[in-house]
């Protein structure tokens, strides 16, 4: 991953911290030059999206039953929702049908108040 050198102006202007220590990353060219790096970067990703998700959206920071069995299955129900939800977005939506005139022009017949 390449990571963008701050401008002077931002380090001037305190809106970036500037780099104090001399530290390097573990990880050298060798590791990060193949793709299957890369790849391995996005697989985690694609795990704590739907673990974020139900913790934020679905409330399940806390339990809400005495026991794992019932804990568990509360849990069946916002990870099903949370897949209805990845279902549909991977889905576009089919377009509305084009109206005809005939249809809009019945559409604005019985729409015309005192008929």
């Amino acid at each position: 991953m390449h990571h963008q050198v701050p401008s002077a102006y931002r380090l001037a202007k305190g809106v970036v911290a500037p780099k104090t220590t001399n530290r390097r990353s573990v990880i050298n060219g060798r590791t990060i030059r193949h793709a299957s790096h890369h790849v391995s970067q996005r697989r985690p990703k694609r795990v704590e999206e739907p673990v974020g998700w139900v913790k934020t959206i679905a409330g399940g920071r806390k339990l809400r039953y005495i026991g794992q069995d019932r804990n568990r299955a509360w849990l069946y129900m916002p990870t099903a929702v949370y897949n209805l939800i990845r279902i549909t977005a991977l889905y576009p939506s089919t377009p509305d049908p084009p109206v005809t005139k005939k249809v809009a022009n019945k559409a604005i017949r019985t729409s015309q108040p005192g008929r």
